[in-house]
């Protein structure tokens, strides 16, 4: 300001003006051309729904029911042979009672039905989502692998002897152990545990079979 009236400050500071913006005009070309590695993203923690917590729970007293049940209807005298009928039976059955007898086939059909047409394609994308048809085809597997527990699961009920007789007490321990590894299911899949899950699926899908295979024996007995 003191030079402002002198021809050569006025020169001077014009040439400084212009060579700031040369430096400005070379930093921002600088800046364009350098390339900032892109930083990898951390995939965020699943958040656990209230409801997963609540299916934890149910899961806990389920197999609890399971261990009291195994205990009281453990059984008393083991034969090693399947069990004679009763010789007093009744000559005939009604409409209602043979079916509520069979009636465990109902929920047993829907539950079958709704896992393996609906919730397990959509567990599979979300455990699996790289490789989402190869964990269905194990689920698969899996469930049919199963299977192969009914006749032994059979003979267990034909030679199990208890206060309750032999197909209710099987039948009774089965029911809780599945509904307890169903809400198992629902619990690990919230928290994202792919192994796990699967062991639970298998474990679930065997107590189903022993629930068919016991269920199909009662009717003849009774």
């Amino acid at each position: 300001c003191l030079f402002a009236n002198c021809p050569g400050s006025r020169r001077r500071l014009a040439e400084l003006s212009q060579q700031l913006m040369r430096v400005a005009d070379d930093a921002t070309s600088v800046e364009d051309n350098v390339t900032v590695p892109a930083v990898p993203e951390v995939p965020a923690v699943p958040a656990v729904p209230p409801e997963a917590n609540i299916a934890l729970v149910c899961a806990c007293v389920g197999l609890l029911a399971f261990i009291v049940l195994a205990v009281a209807l453990r059984p008393r005298q083991p034969t090693g042979k399947p069990g004679k009928l009763d010789e007093e039976q009744p000559a005939t059955r009604s409409v209602l009672w043979v079916c509520m007898l069979t009636g465990l086939n109902v929920p047993y059909g829907f539950a079958v039905a709704a896992q393996g047409l609906l919730i397990a394609p959509l567990e599979a994308e979300r455990l699996w989502p790289r490789s989402h048809s190869t964990a269905l085809g194990a689920m698969a597997a899996l469930a049919g692998a199963a299977q192969l527990v009914g006749p032994q699961a059979g003979y267990w009920s034909d030679i199990y002897g208890s206060s309750l007789g032999r197909r209710r007490p099987m039948l009774m321990m089965s029911v809780a152990l599945t509904c307890s590894l169903t809400c198992a299911l629902w619990w690990l899949s919230a928290r994202q545990l792919p192994a796990l899950y699967m062991v639970a699926f298998l474990l679930q899908q065997l107590s189903l079979n022993v629930i068919l295979s016991t269920q199909a024996g009662l009717v003849p007995d009774l």
